[in-house]
């Protein structure tokens, strides 16, 4: 799966790694809700799988493509951080949930939180290699004005040097 979600990663950036790991955990999920019989289990913990291996594939790589070399080990630093933080929450408030609410919450808390994270990533996240190219476009497009006008500058009225 993971040689797939490279591909991807590859040819597309990993925002849409991500996109398309969070359609998988909401499917799966929803599927997991209704199951009835070993082969859809089978499914939907592929699902669940093959989400998690997007997800694993894009986490930190995606964090790499913010931002400059310099405040790197910051972001991969806050972001392992609030991974594990989560990790660390999310099985003692899904307990609190089906203890209180039964195990029909925490499937639907789970893809509510899944939506949300769906919607927040499709409207306000780019991908940040297709903005890093069209910053280095617009760079490259302005030093080349600068040099065409500078060379212009230098150039008498026959058009020489």
């Amino acid at each position: 799966m993971g040689v797939g979600w490279g591909y991807l990663a590859d040819r597309y950036g990993f925002r849409s790694n991500f996109i398309i790991a969070l359609a998988f955990w909401i499917s799966s999920t929803m599927l997991l809700m209704n199951v009835t019989s070993p082969m859809w289990l089978f499914i939907a913990f592929f699902g669940l799988g093959a989400g998690n291996s997007g997800y694993q594939m894009s986490a930190q790589n995606i964090v790499f493509e913010f931002g400059h070399r310099d405040d790197m080990a910051m972001r991969l630093a806050f972001s392992n951080t609030a991974e594990s933080i989560m990790s660390a929450a999310g099985p003692l408030i899904g307990g609190v949930i089906a203890a209180s609410l039964g195990y029909n919450a925490v499937f639907w808390v789970a893809i509510v939180c899944e939506f949300i994270a769906l919607i927040l990533l499709v409207t306000l996240v780019e991908e940040p290699r297709k903005k890093r190219l069209q910053l280095e476009a617009e760079k490259a497009a302005a030093a080349a004005e600068t040099s065409t006008t500078s060379l212009a500058s230098r150039e008498d009225e026959d058009g020489n040097l």
